[in-house]
């Protein structure tokens, strides 16, 4: 799942869908930059990963939908808070070394030091 994830452009199209069912010209307006032969591939890789499900509609023409099945949602609050990070100013005080570390932890010097005694 995470080779999946971590391709380009995957995370944008789930967050684009966390709004709801849309349309594949809906995506291609919502995430800028993405090519048509992008977001189809990409599109059907999160449907064979069970993450998105499509939708025909029949209509004059037939249309397409795509919406986030459950597991795409359990995604949400994940993306959310990466959103949410990626959002904090360079320097906060969330940024300092070690803020928010429950134990001590080695510096790299320390564990250089730790494996050359190993030897």
């Amino acid at each position: 799942m995470a080779d999946l994830l971590e391709r380009r452009w995957q995370l944008s199209i789930i967050y684009a869908a966390l709004a709801g069912a849309l349309r594949f010209n809906e995506f291609a307006e919502a995430i800028t930059g993405i090519s048509p032969r992008m977001l189809s591939e990409r599109l059907r890789d999160l449907e064979a990963a069970g993450l998105v499900e499509r939708k025909v509609i029949p209509s004059s023409p037939p249309s397409v939908e795509y919406r986030l099945t459950t597991s795409g949602r359990r995604l949400g609050p994940i993306i959310e808070a990466m959103r949410d990070y990626a959002r904090q100013p360079l320097g906060s005080a969330a940024d300092a070394p070690h803020a928010g570390l429950t134990r001590e932890v080695a510096e790299p010097a320390e564990l250089a030091d730790c494996h050359a005694t190993r030897g």
